[in-house]
């Protein structure tokens, strides 16, 4: 049977597992988009990624949205069909309209957990808690990103029967483009933050915590644009002498090549569904220092590449930062760890996964279920 994705827009977070899928896969792959790219993810550096053989389709360019995604369903209402998320997403919102018309529709869907910060977290929850309880059986596959949505999705009520672990990913293309590792270390440690400049990701508690380090000994690059901190970033700087510089963006192509620069990547997330630049700093050969509450800490425990610390802890991002510091011999234990585990998160090998939970789900075959590579020890 074919498989149908429905996304938001093309992403090289998951476009080299869709290639992967495509090529693996004996049937054809469809994947319909909102639209080509988000104005402000092109402002930052994004480049549509190569998407192969898969047949693509933008909601945007059609002139009744609708009809299409109606049509489309009825056509390929016996393929596997994988949604981005339950909500949020124009082409997922159509989908599923027409879907859940037809009661044996083969649906899988890929989530992050929501972010419960807000003021509106009472009632996002209960939301997910109606739509699970409703239309949990529709579902065969639930993809949660990484041990917290899988604990987050278990909670509302999801069946741990139809619940597989799951990953962003770097798209193998870029991957290939950066096969050095990073930079042996010499002199004071260089920390680097990659991102947006938003609350949400940490920034301001990583300000907070270089207050508390030694006035040398290290250095702490800002990489990223926009977002609500950016102005309070370039203030912070230009009104302290301590040794932190703003970069500016880097291409998303290009953040791997970026990264091996450095010695050690600081993601102090108060939530992140999963936190790619995990990914992309583990492939540069780095290790990481990452908050609790973001998904792909979970690459960082098991790999032991870095260190995990509690979420809105200033004293203990600092401490952390300051353990390198001590013990300048843990960037190259971290870049050893880093380079061995990189191979079990590359799109080749999610994508391998993600095929086995499919086939496992979807065509009745006697085989193992699958465990996710970067998970075990």
């Amino acid at each position: 049977m074919d498989i149908v994705f429905w996304q938001l827009m093309p992403s090289h977070h998951q476009s080299g597992v869709m290639r992967h899928l495509a090529k693996t896969w004996n049937r054809k792959m469809h994947a319909v988009f909102d639209m080509k790219m988000l104005p402000e993810r092109r402002k930052l550096g994004w480049q549509p990624p190569d998407m192969d053989s898969i047949e693509l389709h933008f909601l945007d360019e059609e002139k009744n949205p609708q009809k299409f995604v109606s049509d489309f369903v009825a056509e390929h209402r016996d393929a596997i069909h994988v949604l981005s998320g339950f909500r949020g997403c124009h082409s997922v919102e159509l989908a599923w309209a027409k879907l859940r018309q037809y009661p044996t529709s083969r649906l899988a869907v890929i989530a992050e957990r929501p972010n419960m910060q807000t003021w509106k977290s009472y009632l996002k929850k209960l939301w997910y808690k109606h739509f699970i309880k409703k239309y949990r059986r529709r579902f065969k596959a639930i993809l949660p990103m990484g041990r917290l949505g899988m604990k987050w999705f278990q909670g509302i009520g999801c069946s741990e029967d139809a619940l597989f672990p799951y990953m962003y990913q770097n798209d193998s293309m870029t991957a290939q483009q950066n096969t050095q590792t990073a930079a042996a270390r010499s002199g004071n440690v260089k920390f680097v933050y990659a991102g947006q400049f938003i609350r949400r990701k940490g920034c301001d508690l990583l300000l907070r915590a270089i207050r508390m380090l030694p006035s040398n000994g290290w250095s702490l690059d800002m990489v990223g644009e926009g977002g609500e901190l950016n102005d309070y970033i370039k203030s912070f700087i230009d009104s302290n002498k301590l040794p932190i510089r703003y970069i500016g963006k880097c291409n998303s192509s290009e953040v791997v090549s970026c990264l091996q620069r450095y010695d050690v990547c600081i993601v102090p997330s108060r939530h992140d569904g999963w936190g790619m630049v995990v990914n992309e700093a583990i492939e540069a050969g780095l290790g990481v220092i990452v908050s609790d509450r973001t998904g792909a800490s979970d690459l960082v425990e098991v790999s032991g590449a870095g260190i995990v610390v509690p979420a809105n802890n200033v004293s203990a991002l600092s401490g952390a930062m300051q353990s390198v510091l001590d013990n300048p011999g843990q960037v190259s234990l971290w870049q050893m760890k880093a380079k061995k585990f990189a191979p079990r998160i590359c799109a080749s090998s999610v994508g391998s996964y993600l095929h086995d939970v499919l086939t496992y789900s979807f065509l009745g075959r006697d085989i193992k279920r699958p465990e996710a590579p970067w998970l075990l020890s």
